[in-house]
């Protein structure tokens, strides 16, 4: 409003006055130029890098835990109890369940890593469209 404005360009609303410029809105990727999408391209590999990286930490404490777990009650039959026989199933089955717990946490994708490969796929897609370097 230009009442708001003084000969010298000065601002003078005496209230407060919100100015909405939109800098802040995602830029969508079809919009972005083939620079922008190979660098956006490079951030979300690293981003999907670091997640699994994560992901392989939270198997191995998985794995850990496991092991000790399973190694204490095998040891706890075996010393203490004296049966072999229960020892060794309880390691098989210790192996077993972290087998089983790592298949099922490596072979499906979270919820982030989802989301990170299918704006690769959209980036690909757009880039082989325009002929660029997918």
């Amino acid at each position: 409003m230009l009442q708001n404005f003084d000969n010298n360009g000065n601002m003078n609303a005496g209230r407060d006055i919100n100015i909405i410029d939109n800098s802040n809105n995602s830029k969508l990727l079809i919009d972005c130029t083939n620079s922008e999408l190979h660098i956006e391209r490079e951030h979300r590999t690293n981003l999907l890098r670091q997640e699994r990286k994560a992901k392989w930490k939270r198997l191995a404490t998985l794995w850990m835990v496991f092991a000790v777990v399973g190694s204490a009650v095998a040891l706890y039959f075996y010393f203490i109890k004296g049966n072999t026989n229960l020892s060794s199933i309880i390691l098989g089955l210790a192996g077993i369940a972290a087998s089983v717990a790592s298949v099922k946490l490596f072979e499906a994708p979270t919820q982030f890593e989802a989301r990170q490969i299918a704006a690769l796929n959209e980036i690909s897609m757009i880039l082989r469209e325009r002929g660029g370097n997918p």
